[in-house]
């Protein structure tokens, strides 16, 4: 839902909105001002100045009422137009005090009031908003639009209840209020209730025909159900009505992407930008898109929009850009920033009450067989039950699996809370007496950091999910250890570090070791190759390693390199970047899906692991080494680039770190043609397999505990 451009209607004191879609200009008491007598030279000014915002030139309006507010006009519609002006052009905070001028001239303005909601929900100020919507209601109770505005206010801060009660009695006052229909389609989305939103959706659309908005919407709705032919229908109505119209494109784009045709979906993206160059949501897009196809066409572009991009313009999804560069202060800044945008505000810290056990709550989307509950199953199982209470919130829209099974199998308390709103989960997280909240989450697909705002626990944990900073100031502390995050690297970080003794990442000692066996011929390699191996999703990679690995095939031959089969627009386009490298493309071999227990056996038909820099493998990385298969990596600064690093320093294997790409390289090339070298490797990285901590499932599940009952006594 994030990544869609969600068309939402705010209005002001009249149902007819002007061409801005930000505030409503008033003449006295609405009359037609045509053929009036006027018996000031001010009257005349002023009724000027409303001619020129009926012509859109806004700055000769603001010109003339400026003048007449510095010979000390005491007419509030004066100060109003102004500030509606001001908003218009982005500015604020003027535009906040001027309509303070206007009540101080005129106390019972409910236009006013309204319009300061709208400014300061502008900037994110929705209690002031929400309050200001209010006393526009008290003055004049039977004003839909101003429940409209109300309801996208509580829509924003998450109270979404409230907001469908404030769209309703704005449907009891006008019911053909076609807006009023689209907002709460858009809160009953986000609830999730998808076939109760498709209905309002319709109803907007029954009322009015010719609404883009809303044809946007319900095809938004459809990609939740995972309809993506019928979201596309909608989208295309849409722009045969509105042609112009970026967010449309973005969300076409979203949707062949999720259709996994990567081809429409950079068109979409690149139309969108054609129509708004500025459009930070579809460059954030278009390169992810592209980095999932492996399309480095555009590099030279890509990398002058991430200068500023997510920074100085709009938000963006920071999880979209991980893998473009390795800059942690970038990261943190479009984090916060994107936080902050769906989240503005802060809200009252909670406080722990004693109790028998320690109360600790799991919170995602992904309790099914996903990697990150492949890490964190064996660590819920393990825990104390005896000291601790576990709690699992599941607000996924899978049906589950065996691994969901498990989970609900290991004494745990388990809630469904895929049908609750953000702010009532955290007040049922809060009824079970949590001490501390987990989020295996962070800015990973299906993510709900609205139950974490709303504070489901004293103590909010960043863990595993997402490999970097929150950037919100809902969350207390990530989970992370001394590799990942060393001594100077705090700065990235919007939450306070917990250090994990060995490695941030949990593993499951009970993985079974494989027993299948694979030939190379079973699996369409080489026999007497040297097979250089990287099963990351394509997205990771970037023209730097692909330079290095093509590099390492002319030295070393004969070598092939296998990669994991993400999309056929990866595989192509790395097909032709090889034969650019003068490499034949047919040494790049591609590895399809396999169930679990083969693909690690696979791992034993290749012979080292060659990581990507920005966006490490993670599960990958310690699937690999637990099949006994050599990863070489090159740390970062960031949390993404240090992940491999971590591993290997848990596994006491430093020889596998490098520092640059430089020795990288070196490194690869060594010990692709010193056997003895490899051989030795892997032979303490299987033994290293049972004597370390990484895969030491019962130490990590009591040292996170230890560092559980810290915080509390803190």
């Amino acid at each position: 839902m994030s990544r869609l451009e969600l068309a939402n209607n705010i209005y002001l004191s009249k149902p007819k909105r002007n061409p801005s879609g930000f505030l409503e200009v008033n003449s006295a008491g609405g009359e037609n001002l045509q053929g009036f007598k006027y018996h000031t030279d001010q009257e005349a000014q002023e009724h000027e100045a409303l001619t020129l915002i009926n012509q859109g030139k806004l700055k000769e309006a603001e010109a003339i009422y400026r003048s007449l507010i510095a010979i000390g006009t005491q007419n509030h519609l004066v100060y109003g137009n102004l500030a509606t002006i001001c908003g218009l052009q982005g500015n604020f905070d003027e535009s906040i005090a001027l309509i303070r001028e206007a009540l101080k001239l005129r106390p019972n303005y409910p236009e006013a009031y309204n319009n300061l909601g709208i400014a300061l929900k502008e900037q994110g100020e929705l209690h002031a908003a929400i309050t200001s919507y209010n006393t526009a209601i008290r003055i004049r109770p039977y004003n839909s639009e101003v429940y409209n505005n109300l309801g996208n206010a509580l829509k924003e801060k998450g109270e979404l209840n409230d907001a469908i009660c404030s769209y309703k009695q704005a449907l009891l006052i006008k019911p053909d209020y076609a807006e009023a229909h689209n907002n709460m389609g858009i809160a009953l989305q986000e609830k999730g209730r998808l076939n109760a939103a498709i209905n309002s959706y319709k109803k907007a659309i029954q009322l009015k025909p010719n609404y883009p908005e809303a044809l946007v919407n319900i095809g938004n709705t459809f990609i939740g159900k995972r309809e993506f032919n019928t979201a596309i229908e909608f989208y295309t109505q849409a722009l045969v009505l509105k042609p112009n119209y970026p967010g449309a494109h973005n969300n076409l784009g979203n949707t062949h992407q999720e259709k996994g045709d990567l081809e429409a979906a950079i068109a979409s993206y690149e139309d969108s930008l054609e129509l708004d160059k500025d459009f930070a949501v579809s460059k954030a897009e278009l390169i992810h898109c592209k980095g999932k196809a492996c399309d480095w066409s555009t590099e030279v572009k890509t990398n002058k929009w991430l200068r500023t991009l997510g920074i100085e313009d709009q938000a963006v999804d920071p999880m979209l850009l991980l893998a473009s560069e390795d800059e942690p202060e970038k990261h943190l800044i479009r984090a916060r920033r994107y936080f902050e945008k769906r989240h503005p505000g802060t809200k009252s810290k909670i406080y722990s009450k004693p109790k028998e056990a320690i109360h600790i709550g799991y919170f995602s989307a992904d309790f099914r067989n996903h990697p990150v509950m492949q890490v964190i199953l064996r660590v819920i199982e393990l825990h104390d039950k005896n000291k601790f209470r576990i709690y699992i919130y599941d607000y996924g829209k899978f049906m589950g699996d065996d691994l969901t099974s498990r989970l609900k199998e290991s004494e745990c308390i388990y809630r469904n809370i895929r049908d609750i709103d953000d702010m009532h989960a955290a007040k049922l997280a809060r009824s079970d007496a949590l001490d501390i909240a987990v989020d295996l989450m962070g800015y990973t697909n299906g993510r709900r950091f609205g139950v974490f705002y709303h504070r489901a626990a004293p103590i909010q944990i960043n863990a595993l999910g997402y490999p970097g900073s929150s950037g919100a100031n809902c969350f207390d502390y990530i989970i992370s250890d001394k590799t990942i995050i060393p001594e100077g690297s705090e700065k990235y970080y919007s939450e306070k570090i917990i250090h994990m003794p060995h490695c941030y990442q949990s593993n499951d000692y009970g993985k079974e070791i494989p027993t299948i066996h694979f030939t190379r011929k079973d699996l369409g390699l080489p026999d007497k190759a040297f097979v250089f191996t990287c099963f990351n999703n394509n997205f990771k990679i970037t023209s730097s390693e692909f330079d290095i690995w093509m590099r390492l095939m002319k030295k070393v031959e004969p070598s092939v390199l296998w990669l994991f089969r993400s999309n056929q627009f990866a595989e192509m386009n790395l097909k032709k970047e090889a034969e650019k490298r003068s490499i034949d493309p047919s040494r790049i071999i591609f590895a399809d899906m396999m169930v679990r227990n083969e693909h690690l056996a696979r791992y034993s038909c290749g012979d080292i692991f060659l990581d990507t820099f920005n966006f490490n493998a993670h599960s990958t990385a310690s699937d690999a080494l637990w099949s006994g298969m050599p990863v070489l990596t090159m740390v970062g600064r960031g949390f993404s680039a240090r992940v491999c690093a971590s591993l290997l320093t848990a596994l006491n294997i430093n020889e596998l770190i490098t520092m640059n790409k430089q020795e990288y390289e070196k490194t690869a090339y060594r010990l692709a043609t010193n056997p003895n070298e490899l051989f030795s490797i892997k032979a303490r990285l299987i033994k290293a397999r049972r004597a370390s901590p990484l895969f030491d499932s019962f130490r990590y599940t009591r040292d996170l505990e230890e560092k559980y009952e810290s915080l509390l006594k803190r």
